[in-house]
This record gives structure tokens, sequence and C-alpha cells, in this order.
């Protein structure tokens, strides 16, 4: 699994460096949704509510059509909170990109669907809080309560509190 983490860990930092420069303050989830049209696939938000019987709320999905001539989907659930939809539409991007990407450079190989979820969630993770911006903004609020870090990155990254603690 440590492997697999290394791989993802590239692949999202690749992309990061794709769509984000250094020369600007650029938070990827502003544009993720832009970055993701642009590519040919279309971004759905509807109501999902939760099913009787299941554990948890169903957050997203990716859809490739087996006839190439339909576009790809990424559907999120409009009932999460924004900081959710963000999180989602990058994990389901991962998805996308298994799907379409020459992945040749990157040794990236699932087992296990428990992988491939988890995978997913490393690369939003990586990708939406950049390991070297994240650092950035860290180093500016370090002196303040943990709490109130959590809170500021979490906003800055707009992502979920429980993205910035795990």
């Amino acid at each position: 699994m440590v492997h697999l983490i290394t791989e993802v860990e590239r692949l999202s930092n690749d992309y990061y460096k794709k769509y984000a420069s250094n020369k600007t303050s650029l938070i990827l989830a502003d544009v993720l949704e832009d970055i993701i049209v642009h590519q040919g696939i279309e971004v759905i938000y509807i109501e999902i509510p939760k099913v009787d019987g299941e554990d948890r709320i169903l957050n997203g999905m990716f859809f490739k059509h087996v006839d190439e001539s339909v576009q790809p989907k990424i559907v999120i659930n409009q009932l999460d909170t924004v900081r959710t939809q963000n999180f989602t539409l990058a994990h389901e991007w991962f998805h996308a990109i298994l799907e379409s990407e020459d992945l040749k450079r990157y040794a990236i190989q699932i087992q296990t669907n428990e992988e491939l979820e988890r995978a997913g969630d490393y690369f939003a993770a990586s990708i939406l809080m950049n390991q070297e911006a994240f650092v950035s903004y860290f180093e500016i609020i370090q002196g303040q309560p943990l709490e109130q870090q959590v809170f500021k990155l979490a906003d800055i990254f707009k992502v979920p509190y429980v993205s910035v603690v795990t």
C-alpha cells in the first residue's frame, strides 16, 4: 500500500503542477470543475438522499459509457457541503484519470475496491491540499491553536475539516 500511495502522490503532484503555478496563489478547488469539464467530462450535481439500510450517504460517482462517443460523467451529491463536494469531485476525477490516462509513468496497481477508494481519497487530499502549498500556509498560522489551524486550512483549501486532520 505504501508504494501505491507514493505513486498516487506522484500523479497528484504532476496534475497539480499542470494546472497550478508557483507564480499564483491558485487554490485548485476554485477551478477543479473547470479543469475536469475541459477534459471532456460532464459534471452533474443532483440530490442523492441516503437509502434506507445504507451505512452512509453516496457522495458521488464516475460513469464511463462503453460507447466512447458518450461523454463520461461525474455525479456529485448536492446534499453534501461544498467542501465535501470539492473533495468528492477530486476523488471521482481520480477514477476518471485511471480510466482515461496513459498511466505507464506511474506504477499504480490496485488490487481491491478498498485500495481503489483509499487511493482516490489520497489523490483528492493530495491535489486539493498540495503539500508545498499546505506547508506554506501552515507555517503562517502555526502559532494559532490547533482547532483554529484546522478551520483556517479547511477554509483555504475548501476541503472538509477531517481532510486537514487526516
